[in-house]
């Protein structure tokens, strides 16, 4: 099975909902392709989920009569085509000749149609490349709950979104950042032991990956955890700490390399696998419950508690582009979040502190939930994160910190978060 059969499986996966990562890592025709095809297709996939609005566009305008539902998979049969035409290194022959072929194969008799469009669609390229507008790729969910009372601007996000996302490598040790293999990855040294590198293949093919020198977390995931090591910054190993939605585990190895004791909680088994294998690889062994926090009765109180709430993701997109095509029940989600500040809290020393983290932009998600909770619940005030972190190219709002595209804008930006900081007076 060639590369664009099997991109066209991807696809109609993609539109049912599934994760890209769970879709190749089950496709077995996936699996079978060599190294060069998988990185082709997984290229093809993330550069049209990143433009999907536009390539949708520009099949309304080539073709005259719409597309009815029944014809879905013709419909992603044009924008394998439409992507490679405008927005990857394929000659356009090369483009409309396997698209075609894939034509013929599923709709037999329509191949001189899409032949048709896709030609038409060369001869207007340069055109169209100039004056598509990429804030057509984000849905409506997104741009109609995105901060609005504050400098993100939508233009800044939709041209982030297009971009191939580079790699933030956190090592275990400042000093590894000065061996000689990580001069040869040609990164730079953006954050505190966080070296930032341009790499699209496998991980696992970075150097010393299984020594455990290193981990992939982003500065944005990085910073609830800083916020911690600096609150927290004196005999760490009595510190006890609960984190909710570990995995896969970058903020659960950072806590464990910080020194601090660590008890992680995830809920889905599957990613409760990826937790062990990340921490086994990292030499790191916390306790790990495979559990959801509410329908489980925890006894313990904790010196600390770091919520990764389950969100919209609206601030990952570039990395998790499939969230473009997937609905998000944002209604669902506040309430998760809501419920699980509110058990969260119960499991809190006094003195103590929470710590609330979602990789969203989303108002609702983020400052909308910690105002709410504070109305209802006065044993706990905000801690003012600008007193915190101090050396950091963030947004400080009402004592949050909020992360976003304009961060960090000219080493190549950040994912979008939201952070806030509780503490327990009583």
């Amino acid at each position: 099975m060639n590369t664009r059969e099997i991109s066209l499986k991807i696809i109609e996966k993609l539109f049912h909902g599934y994760t890209l990562e769970s879709i190749t890592e089950n496709l077995c025709d996936f699996q079978r392709l060599s190294k060069k095809d998988k990185a082709f297709v997984k290229m093809l996939i993330l550069t049209f989920l990143r433009r999907n609005g536009e390539v949708d566009f520009v099949i309304k305008r080539f073709v005259k009569k719409p597309l009815k539902e029944k014809d879905e998979k013709l419909k992603n049969i044009l924008r394998i085509g439409i992507t490679q035409i405008l927005f990857l290194e394929v000659s356009d022959h090369a483009a409309t000749f396997t698209t075609v072929e894939i034509t013929k194969k599923h709709y037999f008799g329509l191949q001189s149609f899409v032949n048709a469009v896709l030609r038409n669609v060369c001869r207007n390229k340069l055109v169209l490349v100039k004056t598509l507008d990429p804030t057509i790729n984000l849905p409506r969910w997104v741009t109609e709950h995105i901060y609005s009372d504050i400098k993100i601007n939508i233009n800044d996000i939709a041209n982030s979104i297009c971009k191939v996302p580079l790699l933030d490598i956190h090592f275990k040790k400042k000093q590894l950042m000065n061996m000689k293999y990580v001069k040869d990855l040609k990164g730079k040294n953006i954050f505190n032991n966080i070296l930032r590198i341009k790499h699209t293949g496998s991980i696992e093919n970075i150097p010393r990956f299984q020594n455990g020198d290193w981990w992939i977390q982003s500065i944005s995931a990085s910073i609830p955890c800083i916020i911690i090591e600096k609150i927290f910054n004196l005999e760490r190993k009595k510190i006890d700490i609960l984190e909710i939605g570990s995995a896969p585990g970058g903020k659960t190895i950072q806590l464990c390399n910080a020194g601090f004791q660590v008890t992680a909680i995830e809920k889905s088994p599957e990613r409760t696998c990826k937790l062990r294998e990340n921490l086994k690889r990292m030499k790191f062994r916390p306790k790990i419950l495979n559990m959801d926090i509410l329908k489980n009765d925890i006894k313990k109180l904790y010196d600390c508690a770091l919520i990764d709430a389950p969100c919209s993701a609206s601030g990952i997109i570039q990395k998790k582009p499939e969230i473009l095509i997937q609905e998000k029940n944002i209604h669902s989600l506040l309430k998760s979040q809501q419920k699980i500040i509110e058990k969260t809290s119960k499991l809190i020393k006094k003195n103590g502190i929470m710590i609330y983290a979602v990789c969203s932009l989303i108002y609702e998600e983020g400052e909308g939930q910690i105002n709410n909770f504070l109305k209802k619940n006065d044993k706990f005030i905000k801690v003012n994160l600008k007193n915190i972190i101090t050396d950091l190219d963030c947004l400080n709002k009402d004592g949050n910190i909020i992360m976003s595209p304009l961060n960090y804008k000219k080493s190549g930006g950040v994912d979008g978060f939201f952070i806030s900081c509780l503490k327990n007076i009583r």
